[in-house]
Parts: C-alpha cells; structure tokens; sequence
C-alpha cells in the first residue's frame, strides 16, 4: 500500500498521534469523573454525619419517621444527579472518541481508495474484470462500515434518551413516594 519510507513513517506518526489523541481524552474523563465521585463522596460523608447527628437527638418515633422521610428523597435525588453527571461525563466521552474514529477512518478509507486506484491503474491488460470486482468489495466494505456506525450510533442514542427518561421517571416517583409518605402521617 505504501510505496515509499516517507509513506510508512507519516503513517506511524499518524496511528501514535492518534493513540495519543484517544488516551489523553480517556483520561481527561477518568479525572472528571474521579473528580466527581470525590466530591459526590465528600457530600455524602458531611450529610451522613448530619443526618446521624439529627437520628442521636431523636425523641420518639414520629420524630425518627419525619426525618427518614427528611433525608430519603435528596438522597435519591442526589444520586440520580451523580447518575446524569457521570453518563454526562461518560457520553461526551464516547462521543469524542467516536468522531476522532470516524475522522481517521474516513482518512484511512481515503487514502486506501488513493493506493488502490494507483494499484488499479497499472493493473495487466484483460483484468477489468477483477479491478471491478475490488472495487465493489471494497465499496460493499466500506458500506457495511458506514452501517455499523450508523446502528452503533442509534443505538447510543437510544440508551441514552432511555437513562433519561427512567432517570426523570424515578425522580418523579421518588417525589410522589415521599409525598404520599408524608401525608399518612
């Protein structure tokens, strides 16, 4: 496919540059969601304390009943938020890895398109047949590609419209939970 030195070394700066490019987004994400999960952990270490504290003062069981009622819908409502900012975090993510990938691959069907050509061209007289045929291989391959990508990215699509749709329909349930709780008493 390459034809000269100069072609194989861009071709290795090419696929570091582009692990490089992929790793250091990795972990760009691997320190938001740490940072996250830090000071999602910090809150809840403060709030615990709170919450034991306010328990220790308890005089009787309507008391004890009010403040489990108090504490559990923001605790809920606190970890579907952690839930929204990490799949937030984890989406921007794969999207960005997702069209660095389809940058490099189109680069790379571009240019396996350029060689291939340059290949054809010098092909033996009488060969047309099977120039033909590498070219609708290659054609039907890069099709498959372009609809595995498309299903790939529907079906993200889809996961994702679904967490939020369940997230938000927790939210609500949790809410009318504890206000139906709260009108018993």
């Amino acid at each position: 496919m390459y034809s000269t030195p100069d072609h194989l070394t861009a071709a290795g700066k090419a696929g570091f540059e582009n692990f490089y490019s992929a790793a250091t987004a990795g972990l760009a994400s691997y320190e938001k969601l740490m940072a996250l999960n830090v000071a999602s952990t910090k809150a809840l270490l403060d709030e615990a304390a709170q919450n034991a504290r306010a328990a220790l003062a308890v005089k009787d069981a309507k008391e004890l009943l009010a403040l489990n009622l108090g504490t559990a819908q923001p605790m809920i409502e606190k970890s579907l938020t952690w839930s929204k900012e990490a799949f937030a975090i984890l989406s921007e993510a794969q999207t960005r890895l997702r069209a660095s990938a389809e940058e490099h691959a189109a680069a790379a069907h571009k240019e396996l398109a350029a060689a291939l050509d340059k290949a054809l061209k010098s092909a033996p007289p009488g060969s047309e047949s099977a120039v033909a045929a590498v070219r609708s291989a290659v054609a039907a391959a890069t099709q498959a590609y372009d609809n595995a990508a498309r299903v790939a990215k529907q079906a993200f699509e889809t996961a994702e419209s679904s967490f939020t749709s369940a997230a938000s329909t927790a939210a609500a349930n949790v809410a009318a939970a504890t206000k139906a709780t709260a009108r018993r008493k």
